[in-house]
């Protein structure tokens, strides 16, 4: 368990750097207090929303953005 959450950034961060239409929005006056929407890029099927609810302290959005990649925002690397 002590190696999750390197994985779970590296993950994440491989899923943004490889091309995911990323948009990071504030919704408060705090630097924590952001939001990621994830878009994939053709028309979407539905709508997924993941809410990481009280532990921001230790993490951010960025640990869990490959979460999207079962939704409809496939990882770009897949396209050719």
């Amino acid at each position: 368990a002590e190696t999750y959450p390197e994985r779970w950034s590296s993950e994440a961060k491989a899923f943004r750097g490889a091309g995911a239409d990323l948009e990071t929005t504030p919704y408060g006056s705090g630097t924590r207090q952001i939001y990621d929407l994830l878009l994939p890029k053709t028309a979407p099927k539905g709508l997924m929303i993941f809410v990481h609810g009280g532990y921001w302290r230790r993490f951010d959005p960025s640990y869990w953005s490959h979460l999207a990649q079962g939704t409809g925002c496939e990882d770009p690397r897949n396209h050719h």
